[in-house]
């Protein structure tokens, strides 16, 4: 039997899976003509199949040296580099096989995909452009440009590419469901959060058994405001796959967001059960901890994550946000001392840690009077927020409004019921007056209790009152601007519970911050900060991006108790004259 013959046989073995058969087969040619270039190429792949690396790469060596002009020979030594941790000497044979073929779509493809693991964007997305105008129906140059695009920010140009990779596939693709699943990562990017729900069932349609695709549909619920959804989601996820960290984290993350933080707290532990070493995890279960009331274990996990990774900006930040809870002021000192270097370092180095300094934004000033640094951390803070709505921010709009002639204000607040802001808010909404205002409230958490006196004032106080606490932000924005407010007034910032996320998507053509944690929040989407001469000194206004509403006397406001009709005596409590 002649040699073509034989790698003809060769190869039918090699398809189907006989791989022992088609080595016998590819030695029986070599046998007769050890320069056989196909024959050691095919051995070559053979073993590179089987993991022997060291001998494919010497049988396609041997190949090349035998025929050096052939492209394919090259590409399948660089991917045989590439799998035994050889980058440079894999680029070097993608380039060789370019250069004979620079048509060649699959490795333009591998170059590309080289180059991303390498965190080369403009030279993978370059590569991979190259690979599809080569081959415009080569799916996997269209999934890994999705990739390369959504990991450099361009979410847009990622569903783009996905799109075609998925129309490209066979119904039956065995990647079709990663495909899918991509295709929710960039819509979620975009805040297309349904889109991307829709595509995350898709995947599981393909793969029931895809926990990435189960959590990242989870993900995608949380964002919609489904957080029941989303629980059960990331319980399906865990389920499917146990030793994945990532999974109970991210369950822990939804139950902490919605304030239940003992729930929060086991899923976080969960987390670390299975990577003792999840920094995030460690640092979200100290500050669930510290919200529990449990501060001197939640600081311990903060130094732990800190410990562990001592360039974690969530763990730095969040300690020294902290620490003041359990009075440990010569840590604070120690850390402190770099405070400043850190916030710089963030802002102009690493841009997107500046959500971790969120923690600073409202605790700063309780323990330094660096107006200047404050307001850095504001500015980076409040700048973070409008990027990450940026993608989703429907673009609201508002036109002029004719004759009609009550002004709508809006009021936006976790705490219309049992809570200092609540307190110290109660009057203030039965004083406006009606004949030429309509007061509404939009409740970012549920503060109601049967009987609850706070809330139910609040509740009668105003004209309306919308539960916003099960909405997304894009979907509490949407609805405010539905309503027509005129002036919406903030009165939580940056504190927990906050919806800073609404306030970016401009639902209102003026907005206010009023209270929460004094002074201003750095943000270009607040037009006013209600203050006053003393907490607001006008010689600090160049510390505020927004502009001051000056009260003559004082920023904030309180309800006017009943006082006793008669004096209370010392013997009457039980206490001694003296």
């Amino acid at each position: 039997m002649d040699q073509t013959t034989l790698i003809r046989y060769g190869l039918a073995h090699h398809r189907a899976g006989r791989l022992d058969q088609a080595a016998a087969t590819y030695r029986a040619v070599l046998d007769a003509e050890p320069r056989h270039a196909d024959a050691l190429h095919l051995l070559g792949q053979l073993h590179y199949q089987a993991g022997a690396l060291d001998e494919a790469q010497a049988a396609v060596a041997a190949a090349i040296a035998a025929a050096p002009g052939i492209a394919i020979y090259h590409n399948t030594l660089a991917e045989v580099r590439r799998a035994a941790g050889d980058p440079a000497g894999a680029d070097v044979g993608y380039a060789a096989a370019i250069s004979i073929d620079p048509d060649y779509a699959e490795a333009w493809s591998n170059r590309g995909v080289l180059a991303r693991n390498q965190d080369r964007f403009d030279d993978a997305i370059g590569y991979l452009r190259k690979a599809v105008a080569a081959q415009p129906d080569l799916v996997t140059a269209h999934n890994n440009l999705g990739i390369a695009l959504y990991e450099t920010g361009d979410a847009a140009g990622a569903v783009a590419c996905y799109r075609t990779a998925i129309g490209l596939s066979p119904d039956l693709a065995p990647d079709l469901a990663d495909q899918h699943s991509n295709l929710g990562n960039a819509l979620g990017a975009l805040g297309e959060s349904k889109a991307a729900i829709e595509a995350y069932d898709n995947a599981l349609a393909i793969d029931p058994a895809n926990a990435e695709a189960e959590a990242n549909r989870a993900a995608a619920l949380a964002q919609t405001g489904d957080t029941e959804g989303a629980i059960n989601g990331y319980r399906r996820a865990i389920g499917l796959k146990p030793d994945d960290a990532a999974f109970p984290h991210g369950l822990g993350v939804v139950l902490q967001r919605g304030g239940r933080f003992n729930q929060a707290i086991e899923a976080f532990e969960a987390a670390l059960a299975i990577d003792p070493e999840h920094v995030t995890a460690l640092v979200n279960l100290g500050n669930s901890l510290i919200r529990k009331g449990r501060p001197e274990e939640g600081i311990d996990k903060l130094e732990r994550a800190l410990a562990l990774d001592g360039d974690s900006d969530q763990a730095y930040f969040s300690l020294v946000a902290n620490l003041p809870t359990t009075c440990g002021w010569r840590r604070l000192a120690e850390l402190g001392e770099c405070l400043a270097e850190r916030v710089d370092r963030v802002l102009g180095e690493r841009p997107e840690s500046r959500g971790a300094m969120l923690p600073m934004a409202f605790t700063l000033p309780y323990f330094s009077t660096d107006i200047a640094l404050h307001k850095r951390i504001l500015q980076g803070v409040a700048d973070r927020v409008s990027d990450r709505v940026a993608p989703s921010a429907p673009g609201l709009i508002h036109p002029p409004d004719g004759d009609r002639r009550k002004l709508r204000i809006g009021y936006l607040s976790p705490d219309f019921g049992d809570h200092p802001i609540g307190h110290v808010t109660l009057p203030i909404y039965a004083a406006h007056d009606r004949s030429r205002f309509e007061v509404t409230a939009y409740a970012t958490h549920d503060r109601s209790q049967p009987g609850g006196p706070y809330h139910d004032r609040i509740r009668g106080d105003v004209d309306a009152y919308v539960a916003l606490f099960a909405l997304s932000p894009r979907a509490a924005a949407e609805r405010i601007h539905a309503d027509g407010i005129d002036i919406l007034v903030d009165l939580c910032g940056f504190m927990p519970s906050g919806q800073p996320d609404v306030l970016a998507m401009r639902p209102a053509p003026i907005q206010v911050y009023w209270l929460g944690h004094g002074g201003g929040l750095g943000a270009r989407y607040i037009d006013y900060v209600i203050g006053d001469p003393y907490v607001t000194a006008p010689q600090d206004d160049g510390f505020y991006v927004e502009k001051i509403a000056r009260l003559p006397d004082t920023f904030s406001s309180a309800d006017r108790p009943e006082i006793a009709a008669g004096a209370m005596t010392r013997a009457e409590q039980g206490l001694p004259e003296d």
